[in-house]
């Protein structure tokens, strides 16, 4: 049973057990948690007045004015910080809100806050790999800012950071293995930390994992991207890239390795007309793009098949009652 359809049972029986007690605050707490949980951005109104009504008929709920918090449009960001700050102070010990308030201010910009609260969740979870991980993408993502502003400045600062992140997603990774994405985010640290062969370690474990088509592609990118800057083999990166592009799925790292491939198929014709490299690329790039055409032709066929077929009257008796 899929995560989804395990929300919508337990939404169910809460909506159930509010038809015989229609004002049992925990019904109506249990109710507004599952309409959240099956909620996706931009919010439902729905699931926006559920959660307002928990906190109506039970007060004293910092989990949900959390989750409120996390629900509320940006322009209502101040109206948030409020509900997250009361939470905390009537729960500062509970981890849920802890974890909750730290993806509320990673959402409005506040990293060091989001890790300051996962910091605390850590202490009550000291085992929890997936608190590491948040931690160690939090971090993470301050050192991506710094070098997306080329911030010399904060070379040194730039430094602890990125130790800070490989400790943390290490950390997630020993603790729990399943976690998709940290191999790939670790062999992309050691890349950023000049430290290759600790690099190419992560982007090996990585491909063992069970991955979905798009994260493989992502890893696949982000592998030929190392052999062809870093390691400076072209081969390897060649080799990376069509393995990624074979997959079949339209995503923008599919679109940039394709873009890869052609880049460097034309350099190297350039250089000599007659690079069975180059040309077995290009010939490959053409089948692949024919392959889609056909696949998008099949696709509008069926679409149209499936297009209702109205009757005359709809057309030509529209003032017919």
């Amino acid at each position: 049973m899929t995560e989804r359809n395990q929300n919508e049972r337990v939404k169910v029986c809460f909506e159930k057990a509010l038809e015989k007690d229609p004002k049992n605050p925990e019904f109506t707490s249990g109710w507004a948690i599952s309409n959240y949980r099956l909620d996706f951005w931009p919010a439902q109104q729905n699931a926006v007045d559920s959660l307002k009504q928990a906190i109506r008929m039970s007060p004293n709920s910092p989990y949900v004015k959390v989750l409120l918090a996390l629900k509320l449009e940006m322009n209502q960001e101040n109206q948030g910080k409020e509900l997250v700050e009361e939470a905390l102070r009537e729960a500062p010990g509970e981890t849920d809100v802890l974890r909750s308030a730290a993806r509320f201010y990673y959402k409005t910009h506040d990293k060091d806050r989001a890790i300051q609260l996962l910091s605390q969740a850590l202490e009550l979870l000291p085992n929890n790999a997936y608190v590491y991980y948040y931690i160690g993408c939090f971090y993470r993502s301050k050192v991506l800012q710094i070098d997306s502003r080329r911030e010399t400045s904060q070379n040194e600062n730039r430094e602890q950071l990125l130790k800070q992140a490989i400790y943390y997603l290490k950390k997630a990774e020993e603790t729990k293995e399943m976690i998709k994405d940290s191999c790939s985010y670790l062999a992309h640290l050691y890349v950023l930390a000049e430290q290759y062969k600790e690099a190419d370690y992560y982007f090996q474990k990585g491909f063992k994992k069970e991955l979905t088509p798009g994260l493989k592609q992502l890893l696949h990118l982000r592998y030929g991207n190392f052999q062809f800057f870093q390691m400076k083999c072209e081969d390897k990166a060649i080799h990376q890239y069509l393995e990624g592009v074979k997959i079949r799925q339209k995503t923008k790292p599919k679109e940039k390795m394709t873009n890869k491939l052609r880049f460097i198929a034309e350099r190297r014709r350039s250089q000599n007309g007659f690079d069975s490299k180059a040309l077995h690329i290009l010939a490959f790039l053409q089948e692949l793009n024919k392959e889609s055409q056909q696949a998008a032709k099949v696709s509008e066929r069926g679409q149209d098949s499936e297009r209702p077929v109205f009757s005359p009257s709809l057309h030509e008796g529209g003032n017919e009652q």
